[in-house]
């Protein structure tokens, strides 16, 4: 009896699979006239099938949506710790530049005591964070030298200051060259709709024109603060915003590194962002592919 009820058992399980690859008609029938107007043959393992190939298409439809576009930016308060994140991140960093920068002043300072009370020739506080080294002997550049140093340094052929700068737009040669010092805290994205570059600077930093232009618009935004627009040749335009004062006004002509403005001073001591685009006849372009920052 026991074997009977084991074989029994067994059977049902063996039922049970092929019943679950076993197929089935379903039926689509007319209400009124109870004929047969469409039918299928299908598993449950077939159901089961369809069921996990949709799952698995919004899945991957989700996974796209969040990692390649800016869908989650509609959703408050979800990029609050991130941005919050990213700008202590950027003062962070800012905070390093400065402390090394000071540290190299004082180191410069040191060696320049050294040397004079040693009764030699102090070096400039340039040449000393460069290379912070009194063992070094001073000694004069030769005139071969001073003519190799003003071919690279100057505007000739063999310059290096201007080449990385140069960048042929609209059929003529431009010119430009950064308009402020700082870390590049976002780059230029046109997927994300991106089409400016924001730059983490000190309080109170100039901000130079990158090239030779006409001031066409300055003008106070409330979410971006002072702006300002300036119209180059060859249809290129740049933009200039997140300033705190403005010493150009509508219709000024302004030359390359002139000083135009200055980024605004906080209340609470801490860096801002400022936003610098390039527009080539009417579309944005990246400024890093003409600007060496």
């Amino acid at each position: 009896m026991f074997g009977s009820i084991v074989k029994s058992f067994l059977g049902k399980i063996v039922d049970g699979i092929l019943g679950f690859w076993r197929k089935v008609r379903i039926s689509v029938l007319d209400a009124d006239t109870s004929t047969e107007r469409w039918h299928t043959y299908i598993s449950p393992a077939g159901i089961f099938g369809i069921i996990l190939t949709c799952f698995f298409f919004v899945f991957l439809v989700v996974l796209f949506l969040v990692a390649y576009t800016p869908i989650l930016d509609i959703f408050p308060g979800y990029r609050t710790d991130a941005i919050r994140s990213k700008d202590a991140m950027v003062r962070n960093l800012i905070r390093i530049d400065s402390l090394e920068k000071k540290m190299n002043e004082m180191l410069a300072y040191n060696e320049n005591v050294i040397l004079v009370v040693e009764g030699k020739t102090p070096v400039s506080r340039t040449q000393l964070i460069d290379s912070i080294s009194s063992e070094k002997p001073l000694v004069p550049p030769s005139e071969m030298d001073s003519i190799l140093r003003s071919q690279m340094e100057g505007p000739g052929a063999y310059s290096i200051m201007n080449d990385a700068q140069h960048t042929t737009l609209a059929g003529g040669r431009f010119t430009a060259v950064a308009p402020i010092s700082g870390i590049i805290s976002e780059h230029f994205n046109m997927q994300l709709s991106i089409t400016w570059i924001s730059i983490a600077a000190p309080q109170e930093t100039d901000v130079s024109a990158i090239a030779d232009g006409t001031v066409i618009a300055s003008d106070w935004i409330p979410d971006k603060g002072r702006c300002i627009t300036v119209q180059h040749k060859n249809g290129i335009v740049s933009v200039y915003r997140h300033m705190g004062e403005s010493i150009v006004k509508k219709g000024q002509n302004v030359h390359q590194n002139d000083i135009i403005g200055y980024t605004p001073k906080s209340s609470s001591g801490q860096n801002g962002l400022f936003e610098f685009e390039i527009w080539d006849n009417g579309r944005p372009v990246d400024p890093e592919s003409y600007i060496v920052f």
